[in-house]
């Protein structure tokens, strides 16, 4: 079932399309509309990875729903909040979304020799894995006992 309701609006999304096995590109990547200048475009790889991702297993509903948590304050403050008890279950969640973008996405973008959409890729990348080490990074000193604020670094331009 398709679903594109996890979309914001926004003219330079609203024209994904189909290709090859990651399902829906953005059309940045391949030479469309400019590059978003602030965070939707994070946050609207956040909601597709979650969107398109079978939620069969509790577990990964759970994921989901974290990763849509945090693409809702990602975009609207560029940072978002992880609960002590969701450290690991969101840090899964995000490494999901790299390995996603690495093996699935940021191939295109470079065939597509797009340089702006690789680099937004490559941001895109590097801050999930960050998130991910910083989260598991909590859990491990904590012991899951703190909560947690991810704040990202400015978007490329």
């Amino acid at each position: 079932m398709a679903r594109d309701s996890f979309l914001p609006p926004s003219p330079v999304l609203s024209g994904w399309h189909s290709s090859g096995a990651a399902g829906m590109i953005p059309p940045v990547l391949f030479g469309g509309p400019a590059i978003v200048s602030d965070y939707r475009f994070y946050a609207a790889i956040l909601r597709f990875v979650a969107g398109k991702t079978d939620r069969a297993d509790p577990r990964i509903a759970e994921m989901m729903a974290l990763l849509e948590q945090a693409a809702r304050a990602i975009e609207t403050a560029g940072a978002f909040d992880v609960a002590a008890a969701d450290l690991e279950s969101t840090a899964r969640a995000f490494a999901g979304v790299a390995g996603f973008l690495q093996k699935q996405i940021l191939p295109e973008a470079v065939a597509a020799g797009n340089k702006p959409g690789e680099d937004q890729i490559r941001w895109a990348i590097d801050n999930a894995m960050e998130s991910v080490n910083s989260l598991l990074s909590r859990a491990a000193v904590t012991g899951e006992k703190s909560d947690m604020r991810i704040t990202l670094p400015p978007p490329p331009a």
